[in-house]
């Protein structure tokens, strides 16, 4: 199996603060050799399966985005015309779910969803139209499986910075809840730590408030500024 990428990791991630089973690099035989599956999971209480991937592609900060002045009149038309491989997953879609660990799950599976992480921005004006046209996509092809006729099927698309934003505040509120153990997982611990700075609580320095701000602003600032944020924006 490839090394597990950080992209796949952040997705990974996600699903497990969610409680889900995961399993990373998964791979399904297709009709000419082997691929695989950035992240499978699997909720084994609620029936859910996720079949997720995790897309970066073009240089170190391109950031792609299917807008209103795009002559393309669908998502689809518009990957195609980049060239781009951001879909890969929805074409082998059927040919996953016939993987012999899918079949083995699927008298347990309720709801599946397919999932798209890449560095695509939708303008919110279109977002509504790509769910259902990649959805609808989905389904024709899962529909072709008599195991799947009867399953609720999702799709979500999202950026790798939607998730990571979702993982801060699920961590901050795992903490907030009690949970004071380490995740042993990369970017959940990344995580954590990054919210031990971003909303410290500071249980040394008494209820001085002008000592607390001081201190935390000391504390982000240089995290702050290496995103070229204002200092004065944290939170007191």
């Amino acid at each position: 199996m490839s090394e597990v990428m950080t992209t796949e990791s952040i997705v990974e991630g996600e699903w497990m603060l969610d409680g889900f089973w995961t399993k990373p690099r998964f791979q399904y035989r297709t009709g000419g050799g082997w691929g695989d599956i950035d992240v499978l999971a699997f909720h084994p209480n609620s029936g859910h399966m996720v079949i997720s991937e995790s897309k970066a592609q073009g240089k170190a900060r391109a950031l792609f985005a299917f807008t209103t002045n795009r002559n393309h009149q669908t998502f689809e038309q518009y990957i195609q015309a980049s060239r781009s491989n951001y879909l890969g997953i929805l074409n082998q879609i059927d040919i996953i779910c016939r993987n012999e660990v899918v079949q083995e799950l699927c008298p347990n599976v309720k709801i599946i969803t397919v999932q798209l992480v890449c560095n695509i921005v939708i303008d919110e004006s279109r977002k509504a139209a790509v769910q259902q046209e990649l959805l609808g996509k989905i389904k024709d092809r899962l529909n072709r499986i008599d195991e799947f006729k009867n399953i609720t099927i999702n799709f979500q698309i999202d950026t790798h910075i939607a998730v990571i934003s979702r993982i801060l505040i699920k961590t901050r509120q795992a903490v907030e809840g009690g949970y004071g153990k380490r995740y042993g997982h990369p970017i959940l611990d990344f995580a954590r730590e990054l919210n031990r700075y971003l909303d410290p609580v500071l249980p040394d320095l008494g209820k001085d408030e002008v000592i607390q701000k001081e201190i935390k602003e000391q504390a982000i600032s240089t995290f702050l500024s290496s995103l070229g944020l204002p200092i004065s924006n944290q939170k007191a």
